[in-house]
């Protein structure tokens, strides 16, 4: 759904009031149990998410590993040595180490692939490169 509404994200891929508002409304007449949504409890998600994609795409840049959207980083008995090196260094990484993060292609969509760093404190530009 956010992805949708892309087009109402600022600078740095974050989103304003009215656009967390609209998926609020949205997710709220497709609720079928839990509270009611909010603009702050959507954001509130929706930053948590983007810290897992931050995880998720430093495993998919790792060099050392192929990352498989069923299958996550699919860490074998090869590579099993630096998996676990690079997890006690990064334990959030952990659940990935052969499972899938299911809103992988929906981050991909929103977060451009050639940003320089992921993670809490890192914002995005989405700002289009000069041609002059």
């Amino acid at each position: 759904m956010a992805v949708e509404k892309f087009s109402g994200a600022g600078d740095n891929v974050n989103f304003g009031k009215p656009f967390w508002t609209s998926v609020a409304a949205d997710l709220n007449q497709q609720l079928t149990k839990g509270a009611p949504k909010d603009a702050d409890s959507c954001k509130s998600k929706y930053n948590k998410l983007k810290l897992v994609y931050s995880t998720v795409h430093e495993i998919i840049q790792n060099s050392g590993w192929a990352w498989e959207n069923e299958c996550g980083a699919c860490i074998g008995s090869v590579n099993e040595g630096t998996w676990d090196a690079y997890v006690e260094k990064n334990p959030k990484a952990a659940p990935f180490r052969n499972a899938r993060w299911i809103h992988l292609e929906a981050f991909q969509m929103m977060i451009p692939a050639d940003a320089p760093a992921c993670g809490e404190t890192v914002h995005l530009s989405m700002a289009v490169p000069r041609t002059d």
